[in-house]
């Protein structure tokens, strides 16, 4: 594995803060027990025979990696801090995660390309949460380019300001528009039948979005989240109409979205009768 950590570690935890605080000991981490265990993974092999706590070395690097598995991404930066065997375990259980959650963090395009890389090592990442983050247009393009996103099923680009990259040509502030259309159709691409849940809430997203779900690309969705976006009633209309036949779509969020009057919520319920509408008018 590439050593990422060292080139990024420092910013991962200056943008992705753990719960508790602390002053990057390593001993601050709330989440999970993660402090506790922070304490015992710092005393030697033959104290812990002495004291009964349990050390790396006592559970097996290869544990250890699984262990830090289940670890949120804004504590692990802090686990890292521990020793050098916690910064190995950190940065190898990235390999392989089937989720990333950046949510809550001010994770930028160095970071979240550091844990994407490292996850798509192991051909398994399926739900990526960038909630809150600053990605930029042109680096997720260049992930999706490089098939980092070919097995993602659930993606969440709430709040994200996609569109504000300079040098892509796009307006600071814009967050959907030709940003957001571009970077969600390439992630489409590598999925032929789509994402089963996409929530899109938060951002600029406007009716060319929802053109992007017409046909296959729509046969596996299942929860839609759209809540505060530019979306329109000819948009969510023609997605009725336009939809996969076999889309079973389960949950739509239309909270919010100021071009949304109800008048498309005949076509919705007609299309799927069991559907949970957020924000209609019926």
């Amino acid at each position: 594995m590439a050593p990422w950590w060292q080139a990024h570690g420092e910013r991962l935890l200056a943008e992705c803060p753990g719960d508790g605080g602390g002053d990057g000991d390593g001993g601050a981490v709330s989440e999970g027990g993660t402090a506790s265990m922070s304490m015992s993974m710092s005393t030697s092999t033959s104290t812990s025979t002495s004291t009964g706590v349990v050390c790396a070395s006592d559970l097996g690097f290869a544990v250890w990696v699984r262990v830090l598995r289940c670890v949120p991404l804004r504590s692990l930066g802090k686990c890292s801090r521990v020793s050098r065997e916690w910064r190995r375990a950190a940065r190898e259980s990235l390999a392989g995660r089937a989720a990333l959650d950046f949510s809550g963090t001010i994770a930028g395009d160095a970071v979240i390309r550091a844990a994407v890389d490292a996850a798509a090592q192991g051909a398994c990442l399926v739900h990526l949460d960038l909630w809150g983050t600053r990605p930029s247009t042109r680096g997720l393009l260049a992930l999706a380019r490089q098939g980092r996103f070919a097995r993602l099923e659930s993606l969440s680009l709430w709040g994200t300001c996609l569109g504000c990259d300079e040098e892509s040509g796009d307006s600071p502030g814009g967050g959907g528009g030709p940003g957001m259309v571009e970077v969600l159709g390439r992630i489409l691409e590598d999925r032929p039948r789509g994402l089963r849940a996409l929530n899109l809430g938060g951002t600029a997203a406007d009716d060319g979005c929802l053109a992007l779900l017409h046909g296959p690309r729509s046969a596996d969705l299942e929860s839609l989240l759209l809540s505060g976006t530019r979306v329109t009633d000819g948009g969510v209309r023609a997605l009725a109409a336009g939809a996969d036949p076999g889309c079973n779509l389960a949950q739509l969020s239309l909270w919010g979205c100021r071009g949304v009057s109800g008048k498309a919520d005949p076509a919705l319920y007609a299309r799927w009768p069991a559907l949970s509408l957020i924000g209609g008018q019926i």
